[in-house]
């Protein structure tokens, strides 16, 4: 189920992408809507095959969730350490870099 909300949010984003770069004047200009499309779809393709068998044969749910552990994991140390020491500017930067970095996410 996850992977295919992941994927399904990753095709709407391409579409969108591609969409708005069928707006740009050069390219409106200088290349036709039938080889926009195409170029779209085998990109399109090429996302989809690399995400689903990618990382070794494990596919993109093994990928992410470890991810997210990984990033859970560095969350729950940082916050430990903050507890123990609130004045450490160090763990202060490193949360506030791992919030952009969630945020982003």
């Amino acid at each position: 189920m996850f992977g295919t909300i992941l994927i399904s949010i990753a095709t709407l984003m391409h579409f969108y992408v591609c969409w708005r770069t069928s707006s740009v004047p050069f390219i409106k200009q200088n290349i036709s809507r039938k080889a926009l499309i195409v170029t779209g779809i085998l990109l399109w393709a090429v996302l989809f095959l690399t995400r689903v068998f990618g990382h070794h044969g494990t596919g993109i749910l093994v990928a992410y969730t470890n991810r997210f552990n990984n990033i859970g994991g560095r969350i729950r140390t940082l916050h430990s350490q903050y507890r123990e020491n609130p004045d450490d500017l160090i763990i202060s930067g490193q949360i506030e870099s791992l919030r952009k970095r969630v945020y982003l996410i």
